[in-house]
């Protein structure tokens, strides 16, 4: 893995845990359940992809700064869901209608199917 991706799973990984730990279970949105997630996802082989967070959801883009020009948004990512699961989304986090194909409470369920629904993208 190259520094600069190396470098945004760290970041992002520490971000989620400073995230998690800022949290109330009893009243924070969304819950402190992204530690296991950027985790579960970074053991995939996703981890060639850049991770971001975006309104409660991991996404994976092709560059570490998801807003720049040529930056390809992946097309499925994973939302956080109220009390502790996760969903599953095919389709572009900021485009189109995504359809959502799967939640569950596992963090590496759902990165599994984040990786089966991207292993041939890019």
């Amino acid at each position: 893995m190259d520094e600069v991706l190396q470098q945004s799973w760290d970041w992002q990984l520490q971000a989620a845990r400073d995230f998690d730990a800022s949290c109330d279970n009893d009243r924070t949105w969304p819950p402190p359940i992204l530690t296991a997630l950027v985790t579960a996802v970074n053991a995939t082989t996703l981890r060639r992809l850049h991770p971001f967070t975006s309104h409660a959801r991991l996404c994976l883009s092709t560059g570490p700064r998801s807003w720049e020009p040529g930056v390809r948004h992946a097309p499925a990512f994973i939302s956080l869901e109220s009390p502790s699961s996760y969903n599953v989304w095919s389709g572009k986090p900021y485009k189109d209608a995504p359809a959502m194909i799967l939640t569950t409470e596992d963090p590496e369920h759902a990165a599994a199917e984040l990786e089966r629904l991207l292993i041939s993208w890019e």
